[in-house]
């Protein structure tokens, strides 16, 4: 997704019970990497960074989870992380997918703002608490 675009996504509490449309958009005016979400509620998140748009989409991320809710992309999915390469190739908008006991290769790379079943969306903690596991599999 380039900057200075909109997409369609889901927004869920925790719960799974309460789904929104959100609209995310993205630019990056004068160096800053902006994630605006809006929801169909009229609630809106409204992020920026000088980094990338990676450091932005963790800062949506703590905004929302203090609401108990979760964005259903690719980025809050469980398995995923996001590497230094992967951040400068992307500009942020990249991420890993990883499998048990398979190191990460450039084939699961995926673009962090697609579209996520809900199943498979989690929290930040659940997301490390699996990666933590994932490479204590390599030991």
């Amino acid at each position: 997704m380039a900057p200075e675009q909109q997409r369609g996504l889901e927004v869920r509490d925790t719960a799974r019970v309460v789904v929104h449309r959100a609209a995310v958009s993205l630019d990056a005016p004068d160096g800053l990497h902006r994630i605006v979400i809006a929801l169909d509620d009229e609630r809106s998140y409204e992020v920026a960074s000088d980094v990338d748009y990676e450091d932005a989409l963790d800062r949506v991320r703590t905004l929302l989870e203090a609401e108990s809710l979760l964005l259903l992309c690719n980025r809050f999915r469980i398995g995923t992380f996001v590497s230094s390469m992967v951040r400068q190739m992307t500009d942020g908008l990249g991420c890993y997918l990883v499998e048990e006991r398979r190191p990460v290769s450039p084939d699961q790379i995926v673009e962090s703002l697609a579209r996520a079943p809900a199943e498979m969306v989690s929290t930040r903690a659940d997301n490390e608490a699996f990666l933590h596991g994932w490479i204590a599999g390599f030991d």
